[in-house]
């Protein structure tokens, strides 16, 4: 009988040993994301911005002229990383279903130049149109907004 127990209380033991195993932390320098992690604008330095992914576009703005009903027009927005580090652009968003952006989905490097496509699909739109497009990344602000516009025009039967 005392074997028995002795072996239930090794099992119980054992078993408490591998569910409370110590997981290794992950080191900062393992992490590929560690650049667009960190904000340099710490607490220690709030206005540091020195080390720090910034973009810069050509053009934040472009108006399509008048196009009809039912047409798709799309512009490209070129960009360049003029910070010190890694631009990682997270998202890029417009406030209607009308425009879809595409953006590069991975690291861009300090001096690397890149492209925003934004599409716009004027499908049962009419008159004036103005859309605005944020782009969110590891810069400071951490949002820029773009915009489109344009006039749609009635098609002619």
């Amino acid at each position: 009988m005392e074997y028995d127990t002795a072996q239930i209380s090794f099992s119980a033991i054992s078993l408490l040993q591998l569910q409370y195993k110590k997981e290794e932390p992950i080191k900062p320098k393992d992490n590929p994301y560690m650049d667009a992690i960190r904000i340099s604008a710490t607490a220690e330095h709030p206005n540091d911005t020195s080390l720090q992914a910034k973009i810069s576009f050509d053009t934040l703005s472009h108006h399509f002229g008048t196009i009809y009903e039912g047409d798709t027009v799309s512009y490209d927005f070129h960009f360049t990383n003029t910070g010190t580090t890694r631009l990682l652009i997270n998202q890029v968003h417009s406030t209607c279903g009308c425009t879809f952006p595409s953006w590069p989905k991975g690291f861009i490097s300090p001096g690397q130049k890149g492209i925003i496509n934004i599409l716009f699909d004027s499908h049962e739109k009419l008159g004036d149109q103005r859309k605005p497009i944020t782009i969110v990344a590891n810069t400071i602000p951490t949002e820029t907004i773009l915009e489109i516009s344009g006039y749609v025009q009635k098609r002619k039967k």
